[in-house]
């Protein structure tokens, strides 16, 4: 197997069980700050990975706003998918690099790459590298021309489809991209799916 193939893999919603998280704290400062009654729209054909403030009804100042107070205090508090560290340990296993890439951004002297690192410590999660401050994914992918992407946001496969004609590109279903007409990437629902589809991949 060539030990230089790269899986491209996202973090949050793919890695980490983002949603949870961030949607609890989008409704609480909804209430507090916005003074607004915190009231969920169903979102589920969501193209980027602003679904919570969609679900909210927040404009681009409200969402600023949100992240300038809790970007930090949240990202402390997101917990792991249950079956990331196993999957990726396997992925790595059959000579996979693991490069995560990330669109969190880095405003506070690296406070953003020092709570990223510790938590993917924390839950045991292998990688080979780490890019924080990914906006435009499709750059990166550009220069380092992964065998595989994966993320949740259509809007980041389809880009990268269209820079990296080699890259199998996998889209994340979501609760809020499920609805999604897709008939460009294939879609998982799990990380152990992944590793399926790279076995299956890589033995043929």
């Amino acid at each position: 197997m060539n030990s230089k193939k790269i899986l491209c893999i996202d973090l949050d919603d793919t890695i980490a069980l983002t949603s949870n998280t961030i949607i609890k704290f989008a409704v609480d400062f909804d209430k507090k700050v916005l003074k607004r009654n915190g009231e969920l729209k169903n979102i589920d054909n969501c193209k980027d990975y602003y679904y919570f403030a969609k679900m909210l009804g927040w404009n681009k100042e409200q969402l600023t706003q949100f992240f300038d107070n809790c970007y930090l205090k949240y990202l402390k508090e997101i917990r792991v998918k249950p079956e990331a560290s196993s999957a990726l340990k396997k992925i790595k296993a059959l000579g996979i690099s693991i490069y995560i890439v990330t669109s969190r951004r880095e405003k506070e002297n690296g406070k953003v790459t020092k709570i990223t690192k510790k938590w993917l410590k924390q839950n045991n999660i292998i990688y080979d590298k780490l890019f924080i401050n990914a906006i435009n994914k499709w750059n990166i992918i550009k220069q380092v021309k992964p065998s595989y992407f994966l993320d949740d946001s259509f809007e980041n496969c389809l880009n990268v489809s269209k820079v990296s004609k080699n890259t199998e590109v996998i889209l994340m279903t979501t609760t809020f991209n499920k609805k999604i007409q897709n008939e460009q990437f294939r879609q998982i629902s799990n990380l152990n799916e992944l590793y399926d589809i790279i076995v299956r991949n890589e033995n043929e």
